[in-house]
């Protein structure tokens, strides 16, 4: 998983890291929980006090890894995901808007800050008798609140 940024004058999305993976835990059946800490920062010439997260994209897919020269058998056995999407502990759906928030903290320059933690959940997955390449995408939105 990879996370992008498209950071404005207005807006910053900041995190440690951009790549995430998920490792997948035989006594359970399924992938670990995977955690995404990231911070928003604004500088105070925005003048938005507040702001509002929205889930735009949560798409999650297990391939079939052809093993023969015919790949195109593999091609219908495609099995989407439903994969959970919490943000801050709150469930979110494709499309769910946060609630107008204001920002947390303020530095002495005037930037305010916020911290959140997206967190997803993955289903049980059964193992199958060939390999599967499992990945996905999540993107968010966040609007100035003016």
């Amino acid at each position: 998983m990879i996370i992008g940024n498209h950071d404005s004058d207005a807006l910053k999305i900041i995190a440690d890291k951009y790549v995430f993976a998920a490792v997948y835990q035989d006594e359970k059946g399924t992938f670990g929980d995977v955690n995404i800490p990231f911070s928003l920062a604004s500088p105070k010439e925005a003048i938005a006090e507040e702001y509002a997260i929205t889930l735009s994209e949560s798409k999650h897919q297990c391939n079939p890894i052809a093993v023969s020269h015919d790949a195109s058998r593999y091609v219908e056995n495609v099995e989407p995901l439903f994969v959970d999407f919490f943000l801050d502990g709150e469930l979110m759906q494709k499309g769910d808007e946060g609630e107008n928030t204001p920002f947390q903290t303020v530095d002495d320059d005037g930037t305010r800050w916020s911290r959140h933690l997206i967190r997803l959940s993955y289903p049980a997955i059964s193992q199958k008798s060939y390999k599967q390449d499992c990945s996905g995408i999540v993107a968010i939105e966040v609007s100035l609140v003016i």
